[in-house]
């Protein structure tokens, strides 16, 4: 093989390589957290004080799943408040689940949730009691 065919062949591979990499990266899907995440930006001080808000509760909230359902604890304090929650999957965001619901007598919420695809999601609450907002966030994973 002369000099030249080992050239061209290398430059061709050097051209092949860089366009499968370019098509790659065209398909390559980028989920924003948020689609408005300037707005949340902007709100983000709010959220800094409802967290603080939630850490000061002394009973604290828990996240349970089992068999399809999500069961969140809530303090006595908080019955009958109403609650927002957001299931956010930092995989895909066409997994993400939003709920809006009560806190009941007991104060446990169970949710159904037959949606939810198995992995990792962060569970963010908000709700209002005790003239206060209070916001948490807290991790679960599901599992098949």
């Amino acid at each position: 093989m002369n000099y030249a065919r080992f050239v061209f062949l290398f430059f061709l591979s050097f051209v092949v390589f860089i366009s499968i990499l370019g098509y790659k990266a065209m398909q390559t899907n980028f989920d924003l957290v948020a689609p408005d995440y300037y707005a949340k930006e902007l709100k983000f001080q709010q959220i800094i004080d409802a967290t603080k808000n939630a850490a000061s509760i002394k009973e604290k909230v828990s996240v349970q799943y089992a068999g399809g359902s999500v069961s969140i604890q809530f303090p006595d304090s908080m019955k009958g408040t109403p609650v927002s929650i957001h299931f956010y999957c930092p995989a895909e965001a066409k997994n993400d689940q939003k709920y809006t619901s009560a806190i009941g007598d007991s104060g446990r919420l169970v949710l159904e949730t037959p949606k939810l695809k198995k992995g990792y999601y962060k569970v963010n609450m908000e709700w209002k009691g005790n003239e206060k907002e209070y916001y948490l966030e807290k991790n679960l994973m599901i599992y098949p």
